[in-house]
């Protein structure tokens, strides 16, 4: 199965000069927004001052009143923010059938997913890093969203944001060995050997992963966009401890 990036990827350019990314398929289903920030849209880091400040901004070029994000651990838990829970809880996962609420990943190099259901009205966020694509949070949060919200897993409609491509993403055996065991053999097709280096390809992994959890294969959409070898976007690989976060967002409008 090819990869590849999808034709409706878009960058905007907004009234305050930020630069945001949108894919087509999302941004087609009614009653959601959702956008890929930037470095030109600022870190959204939490421990940054001017993070919080950048996030109201672009929940604001969404319509949304409320940014909520997790304390993304690498792991697969699910917050259902319309049991209103605390803020600050650990999680790499939120879903939401509130309107104007906005959910947002980090990264600064993994990949962010992005879910919307057209016929529940309901949105969800994972954080897939190595870690998080390997535990399958794709799968747990289109668990989640079926159980929660009666989503059917055919209706959702999925987006997989800017990180850590095939191209740069180098990695050890125990990413590949993590990726063979949640995949099985066709996780060989995630592992990218190229000149000496043994790469691996979370974008793929994350569509079969997601083809895994009920979704057609003609609602996943994937960027492309690769984090590291891209100025475009903030990265960990590229810029050590010191990177900022860019971020996926979305809302029900």
């Amino acid at each position: 199965m090819s990869v590849e990036p999808a034709a409706g990827w878009t960058y905007a350019t907004l009234a305050d000069g930020r630069t945001v990314g949108r894919l087509g398929g999302l941004a087609a289903v009614a009653g959601t927004a959702h956008l890929f920030s930037t470095r030109d849209g600022g870190t959204l880091a939490a421990g940054d001052p001017a993070g919080r400040s950048n996030r109201l901004v672009l929940a604001g070029v969404l319509g949304a009143e409320r940014v909520v994000t997790g304390r993304q651990v690498h792991g697969t838990t699910v917050l259902d923010i319309d049991t209103d829970p605390p803020e600050g809880l650990e999680a790499d996962a939120l879903m939401t059938t509130r309107r104007h609420v906005a959910l947002l990943g980090l990264s600064a190099d993994c990949p962010i997913l992005l879910l919307a259901d057209p016929v529940r009205g309901a949105v969800g966020m994972a954080h897939a890093g190595w870690r998080g694509t390997t535990a399958d949070v794709a799968g747990a949060l289109v668990a989640a969203m079926a159980g929660a919200y009666g989503c059917r897993p055919a209706d959702l409609r999925a987006g997989i944001g800017p990180s850590a491509g095939p191209c740069c993403y180098t990695v050890g055996q125990e990413v590949v060995e993590a990726i063979r065991a949640v995949l099985g053999e066709r996780g060989d097709a995630c592992v990218v050997r190229r000149e000496g280096r043994v790469c691996a390809d979370l974008w793929r992994a994350n569509v079969l992963l997601l083809r895994r959890a009920g979704l057609d294969r003609g609602h996943i959409e994937v960027a492309g966009a690769c984090s590291i070898c891209d100025n475009r976007y903030f990265s960990y690989r590229r810029e050590g401890a010191t990177a900022g976060r860019h971020g996926g967002m979305i809302a029900r409008i």
